[in-house]
């Protein structure tokens, strides 16, 4: 069976007439090209973001790109429940119980928000002290602050917009998604030229307008968004269950919390390699930003695939068609493998005209050329640690994969980094001096490590002996006769 023949394939039986046009099962392509576009226009948006920051000044967009990473942990736990709410709402779909899927999504929206609440506190109260812990640059540290305190205490929309998403993506709804996206990238690009330079009558705010155009952006995706699955999903996401939502939620934070901790491990390492390349100068950060840009534009397609193939093998999983699952997410982390190295090449060869509509001097560009050519051996090797990562989580196999994970991270990317990167002497420890370059070099060995790994376990098949739902429809009422949900 390939993945085109799933867009035809009708539902699981059980579901109800009412609700039989909110789901119906697509293929990867389908799944995936509007999530792809998405992921361009959040690309370009990003792209054109950099553009204007650094049109504004250097300093802003170093500012910014340190912000960013420290806001880089919130948005990781901002997607706690989220996480879950693609794959048990996928695999509740697959075997055709749309009540439960229903009350799944409810439950994982409103718990997320309360999420989000308590993540954007502590960012506002915290803020000063993380801007310092990266080794920020004194000449742009107010302006980072000052983003990280904006957007931080936003945080509660994003909170809300990931987990909202997540419903959609499952119920295959990606071109809404897409539509969202266009609107919304348009609106904070809009409002950022506004706000940045005193454009269209808006205020000149500088780094607060960078901040705000954000924040706008999101309340408005909020409203979007809840009017569209109201619309789509003919149900209402704010309306938790009255009763029947703490096994959901246990489901949901099983199934989240160990990837959300994956994400923090990552950015906290992220964190340090930050602070270690901020030793080395602001040139050094934007090299590292240009370079984490213009490989976007690589990674994004496997992400795209990724999120398509994820709702995929949930589909597989919740109908034990473990069969299928098993050849599709092998099937598709070759393609996103050559993929990755085609467009990485690409890339490459054009860094030079690229990095030309950024204005970054002699010493950024070459810094970057060299980041992009360790970039062709690195970005396959990630796109297939994604691409099965992705694979086992929604199959409902999580522990062990974050615990790899988090071990290479741990024991191969930081510690190589700190061997490499620093010159001589910055710190208490023999270094080699490589600068920026040897924190792709770190990655390259990380990622490399994850793809072997993960390849060994998905042909294992152990995630085939873990279950997230029962045989009884309606089971994430807590009715119907209890199983284990993993052996």
């Amino acid at each position: 069976m390939t993945d085109l023949d799933d867009a035809t394939r009708p539902p699981a039986t059980g579901d109800d007439p009412a609700a039989a046009t909110t789901y119906r099962r697509k293929g990867l392509l389908r799944l995936s090209w509007p999530l792809l576009l998405v992921s361009f226009l959040a690309l370009a948006t990003s792209f054109v973001d950099t553009i204007l920051l650094s049109a504004h000044s250097e300093q802003l967009n170093a500012a910014v790109s340190i912000a960013n990473q420290i806001l880089g942990v919130g948005y990781d736990l901002s997607t706690l429940l989220s996480i879950g709410a693609l794959v048990l709402v996928a695999q509740y779909l697959g075997k055709g119980d749309l009540d439960s899927a229903r009350r799944s999504s409810a439950v994982a929206v409103v718990g997320n928000t309360a999420v989000g609440a308590l993540i954007a506190l502590v960012l506002v109260i915290l803020a000063p002290l993380l801007v310092d812990a990266v080794n920020t640059p004194a000449e742009i540290r107010r302006d980072t602050v000052l983003y990280v305190w904006t957007v931080g205490a936003a945080m509660i929309f994003n909170s809300y917009l990931v987990a909202a998403t997540a419903v959609l993506r499952a119920y295959g709804h990606t071109v809404e998604i897409l539509v969202l996206g266009i609107l919304a990238n348009i609106a904070y690009l809009f409002l950022e030229y506004g706000l940045l330079f005193g454009a269209f009558g808006l205020p000149k705010l500088d780094v607060l307008g960078a901040a705000l155009s954000t924040v706008i952006v999101r309340i408005l995706g909020v409203l979007l968004v809840t009017w569209v699955i109201r619309r789509r999903l003919g149900f209402s996401v704010l309306r938790l269950p009255a009763r029947a939502w703490r096994r959901p939620v246990r489901t949901l934070l099983r199934l989240s919390t160990p990837s959300v901790g994956e994400n923090i491990a990552y950015d906290l390492a992220q964190l340090g390699v930050v602070a270690t390349v901020a030793l080395l100068g602001v040139s050094a950060v934007l090299g590292r930003s240009y370079a984490l840009t213009l490989s976007g534009f690589v990674t994004i397609v496997v992400l795209a695939l990724a999120q398509g193939n994820e709702i995929l093998i949930g589909y597989d999983k919740g109908a034990d068609d473990h069969t299928t699952a098993r050849r599709r997410a092998l099937r598709n982390a070759g393609w996103a493998a050559l993929w990755s190295t085609a467009a990485a090449i690409a890339l490459w060869a054009a860094t030079d005209p690229l990095l030309a509509l950024f204005s970054a001097n002699a010493d950024v560009v070459n810094t970057v050329r060299i980041l992009m050519l360790i970039g062709i051996l690195a970005q396959p090797c990630q796109a297939v640690a994604t691409i099965l990562f992705g694979s086992l989580r929604s199959a409902g196999d999580v522990n062990i994969p974050v615990a790899i994970s988090i071990g290479t991270t741990a024991l191969i990317m930081v510690p190589l980094s700190a061997l490499l990167v620093p010159p001589p002497g910055t710190l208490p420890l023999p270094t080699l001096d490589l600068g920026v370059a040897g924190v792709w070099i770190a990655l390259l060995a990380a990622e490399a490590t994850k793809a072997v790994l993960f390849t060994h376990r998905w042909r294992r098949h152990a995630w085939t002996r873990h279950r997230l739902v029962d045989d009884t429809p309606g089971d994430a009422t807590g009715a119907g006769p209890a199983r284990s949900r993993s052996r």
